[in-house]
């Protein structure tokens, strides 16, 4: 019964607009749908909305009948009736009427929005129920496409006017494509950047692409200067740029930390199903290395993102579900800092990798992910001596969306895997939470231990989540010390 339980919790985290049931009284004239969410009739703004920052409620009503109707609309967040939400209205026939509340979540995590319409007349009530989460810090999940399937794509590419306003009601950013034309003054470039942005309502760009090999030839091309007076321009535009070949100063400095900073996010291109078969690597993830180091050394980590293929090459490499995941788990590892990550959605080769990869960013970034790395282990006295007590720390890291919840926490002398003996009691966390300390997501424990000899001991840390709605990347690590004999 537990395992059928916790299958459940794992089922019901998976959904982004999770419909968690849909109430409507026989024959009701006013409906709220909320059976599909790629056409929900409830919304929220942005669609990843941020703990402490106020986001947007939009719900449409519509009218079945012919003739108009008059309700009261009542608003329920976890439960809770919002009296100050309560509205009166009347809707024509046959039309649909959309209302609008602010909402400043106080806590992270898994929220439940419940919209309930009842019609003054007959009493007939219509419910939509949907699951939004609620996250620490801003997250960006950048798709090349325009697929509408998908679930957490909060930057989609969207070229039409009606495909810019779909992804606005849904609370994402629709970007517009930009290429990166050569031949043209910084100027021009500038002005070509902000062309026809107005005539579909566009907030944001992609450039395809900047980049290359030679600092010498990027930095001389008109569009590094004109991608500087774009943003100084319009700082309210956001602008993404997808980055091609190595990561080299002159294009990081783009995304840098400071005044100077022109990109509001790189991304860059890590397409391995390119890379490896084309270059004929046998390291695949040396790839990956060079622009995270980069990255990390022109301080623009924190502004960047990666963006991985979901298109394999044809009798040589295919892009597969697993293969996917252990490409985001590196980067994770690797890079923490990232606030996200993309992908090219040329057509697939691999059913269902688009699905799959769309749900990675709910168990990799949004949801609680803990972690801990083997530098996070360390004794706070200098001289360890057989005998005397040792104060071992380890900081554990939540590097997710949200707050996890019951996590348990065991020291160990030798590796818990192969009977390594349990240093003390097990610690359990109710909270670890994933922001507020810098890095966010720190939080250092400690454990008292008495080396009984001296010599070499490896000392394991164990990380065991309680909750199936948190992911674990990295759940043991280990450090060796050593004991003088006095």
């Amino acid at each position: 019964m537990k395992a059928e339980s916790k299958k459940m919790g794992v089922m019901k985290s998976m959904l982004f607009f999770l419909i968690l049931g849909l109430s409507t009284s026989s024959f009701a004239n006013l409906i709220i749908n909320t059976s599909d969410y790629q056409n929900s009739d409830i919304n929220v703004t942005p669609m990843l909305p941020i703990q402490g920052q106020e986001a947007r409620i939009q719900t449409a009503i519509s009218n079945q009948s012919n003739n108009a109707v008059e309700a009261t609309v009542y608003l329920q967040i976890d439960n809770k009736p919002v009296p100050s939400a309560t509205q009166t209205l009347s809707i024509a026939g046959n039309e649909k009427k959309e209302i609008e509340w602010k909402w400043t979540p106080q806590e992270n995590g898994w929220r439940e929005i419940l919209v309930t319409v009842v019609e003054k007349k007959t009493g007939k009530k219509s419910s939509g129920l949907f699951r939004t989460p609620v996250i620490v810090k801003p997250l960006y999940f950048s798709w090349f496409g325009n697929d509408k399937s998908l679930k957490y794509a909060n930057l989609v590419m969207a070229n039409k006017k009606e495909d810019q306003d779909y992804w606005k009601l849904r609370g994402a950013t629709p970007w517009r494509w930009k290429g990166a034309k050569t031949g043209k003054t910084p100027e021009e470039y500038a002005d070509y950047l902000y062309k026809d942005l107005d005539t579909i309502g566009a907030k944001a760009i992609h450039i395809d692409e900047i980049g290359g090999y030679l600092d010498s030839d990027i930095g001389q091309r008109p569009q590094i200067e004109g991608c500087r007076l774009f943003k100084k321009n319009h700082p309210d535009i956001f602008l993404g740029i997808y980055v091609c070949g190595s990561l080299k100063p002159v294009v990081a400095h783009l995304g840098s930390t400071g005044k100077k900073r022109a990109a509001d996010l790189l991304i860059l291109e890590s397409y391995l199903n390119y890379q490896v078969p084309s270059f004929n690597s046998y390291t695949r993830y040396a790839y990956f290395d060079q622009r995270i180091l980069a990255a990390r050394d022109y301080d623009a980590l924190e502004h960047s993102i990666m963006v991985l293929g979901t298109k394999g090459m044809e009798d040589s490499y295919d892009i597969t579900t697993s293969d996917m995941e252990e490409q985001v788990r590196y980067i994770r590892i690797n890079a923490p800092e990232m606030p996200g990550i993309g992908f090219f959605t040329a057509t697939p080769r691999v059913e269902g990798i688009r699905e799959f990869s769309d749900n990675l960013c709910r168990k990799y970034y949004i949801q609680p992910v803990v972690t801990i790395w083997d530098r996070d282990i360390f004794p706070l006295e200098s001289n360890l001596v057989k005998g005397s007590p040792v104060t071992l720390q380890a900081v554990i890291h939540n590097i997710g969306g949200m707050d996890a919840k019951n996590v348990k926490v065991s020291f160990y002398q030798g590796n818990p895997l192969y009977n390594g003996k349990r240093i003390g009691s097990s610690l359990l966390l109710a909270t670890l939470p994933a922001g507020k300390t810098i890095p966010p997501g720190k939080t250092i424990l400690t454990q008292k231990w008495i080396p009984s000899k001296a010599g070499h001991y490896e000392i394991f840390v164990e990380i065991t989540p309680e909750n199936s709605e948190t992911t674990l990347l990295q759940g043991l690590a280990y450090r060796t010390l050593f004991v003088q004999e006095k």
